[in-house]
């Protein structure tokens, strides 16, 4: 069974790229087949085969078309989907750190010096993470943004991504 599926995958992909023939019957029909028959004279017809298309076939007036104005509305609103998302998560992971520095100070871990300039570092950084400064990030802070989008990772490892903050 694993055999002839195995045999059905490869034979696909070459009937797929198979040529298309114009004959005509000795009654004067006109035919068209992916083989060729026996005996009698053939044309190949030339058939569009969009996989085969380059950048350079297509439609020049594509970026000023409506339609390609509402995909770039559309993209732009998952963008900024996608930045809502992360600053939600920057200030999340930020509410945790600075209800880790009050545990810290509280139980005495910490001294106030160091409890308030912590305090003050995270209250900027918090003040930084915005939708704005997402939509125009680039570099360390884009992949930052694009990391903490990413619910599947954590604030700390995307924070440590970023040297300078």
């Amino acid at each position: 069974m694993n055999k002839l599926a195995v045999t059905l995958l490869l034979v696909m992909p070459m009937s797929l790229n198979a040529g298309v023939y114009k004959w005509v019957d000795a009654s004067g029909g006109i035919h068209y087949s992916e083989r060729p028959p026996v005996n009698v004279a053939t044309q190949t017809v030339a058939v569009n085969n969009p996989r085969e298309q380059s950048v350079g076939n297509r439609d020049d007036n594509f970026d000023s078309s409506p339609l390609s104005q509402v995909i770039r509305q559309l993209n732009s609103n998952q963008q900024q989907l996608n930045c809502s998302v992360a600053v939600r998560h920057a200030n999340a992971g930020i509410n945790y750190l600075v209800r880790m520095a009050d545990i810290n100070y509280r139980d005495g871990f910490t001294e106030l010096s160091k409890y308030q300039t912590e305090s003050r570092y995270l209250s900027n950084l918090k003040r930084s993470f915005t939708i704005r400064n997402c939509v125009t990030a680039s570099g360390k802070h884009l992949a930052f943004y694009a990391c903490a989008a990413d619910s599947a990772k954590h604030f700390a490892f995307c924070i440590s991504q970023l040297s300078d903050i």
